[in-house]
């Protein structure tokens, strides 16, 4: 997240002081800060049920646009923005033939659209409900949950790929 202000959200934070390779600073504030915990809450539960808007004119979240301002290599870990919303061009994820450029999962993908193109996706009904679907967009709370004091921030442990498996059908 924004290491000064998240402008979307409309959070204030303290100045960046930790290291790239320390805790993620918005994770910290969280856990430390009641105020700032409770802002995100609200803003989260808004926009889940729908009475608040997340989107940009990037294609992602704006939750996602603010991990991604901190996750640039320089203030923490790098993460590689890998955007798309193209559920017609999916052959080459079929037949175990994806080959992904980065470790990081794309985001900005509708949802619904690639689970009604590709029998490779479990419908969004299906889906743990701590995984989060902004506007019904993949995004970084999709498989991150700031809250969660565990390195990664991830909503469920991965052992044996079951994040992975939450979405996808293998």
């Amino acid at each position: 997240m924004g290491a000064v202000q998240i402008a979307a959200a409309g959070f204030t934070f303290l100045p960046a002081t930790l290291q790239s390779t320390g805790p993620c600073l918005f994770a910290e504030q969280l856990k430390n800060s009641e105020s700032i915990r409770n802002q995100y809450i609200a803003k989260l539960i808004g926009v889940i049920d729908g009475t608040v808007s997340s989107s940009n004119k990037t294609g992602i979240d704006t939750f996602s646009a603010d991990c991604l301002s901190c996750h640039d290599g320089v203030k923490a870990q790098s993460i590689t923005t890998n955007i798309k919303n193209n559920p017609n061009k999916m052959s080459s994820l079929r037949g175990g033939n994806y080959q992904m450029v980065s470790m990081d999962h794309p985001i900005g993908m509708d949802y619904n659209l690639y689970a009604a193109a590709s029998r490779d996706y479990k419908p969004i009904s299906a889906i743990n409900n701590k995984m989060v679907f902004v506007n019904g967009k993949v995004g970084c709370l999709t498989c991150h949950d700031p809250l969660n004091p565990e390195k990664s921030h991830l909503v469920m442990s991965d052992r044996n790929s079951a994040l992975c498996l939450t979405c996808h059908n293998d």
